[in-house]
């Protein structure tokens, strides 16, 4: 190799060294993101019989609360405001990390969101009567 020629050839395989480095070091990266994405996606979707279960659980204590402690629901009102926000959270995180082909296998028939609507109209309901 002439003289002129050997410092760019030099240089040219230290770039072409370090760009494989770089695509390594960013595979390895991609690897172990796509690791806790499936990570937080199995905890989900099995942990304590998975977020769809939970999210049913929640609503299944705000028909609880409505069947069996209404007055409660009257009496504490940010009760139902934090049974609400929780529902929220849990799909919003459900809708978010589990993927879109799986069902709520979990639980076979699951409860509506409706019931948070029947308490807010029990609470305002109660107090127009109290006034």
């Amino acid at each position: 190799m002439s003289a002129v020629i050997q410092p760019y050839a030099d240089w040219m395989g230290f770039a072409v060294l370090a760009l494989v480095i770089s695509c390594v070091v960013l595979s390895v990266a991609l690897l172990e993101q796509r690791s806790r994405v499936r990570r937080m996606q199995l905890t989900l979707l099995y942990s304590h019989r998975g977020i769809y279960k939970r999210i049913d659980e929640v609503r299944e204590l705000a028909e609880l609360l409505e069947k069996e402690a209404p007055r409660l629901c009257h009496d504490k009102p940010l009760l139902v405001a934090w049974l609400v926000a929780t529902d929220d959270f849990l799909c919003h995180l459900r809708d978010g990390w589990v993927p879109r082909d799986r069902t709520a296998g979990h639980v076979h028939k699951p409860r509506s969101r409706e019931i948070y609507a029947r308490l807010e109209h029990h609470i305002r309901h109660h107090r127009n009567q109290s006034l």
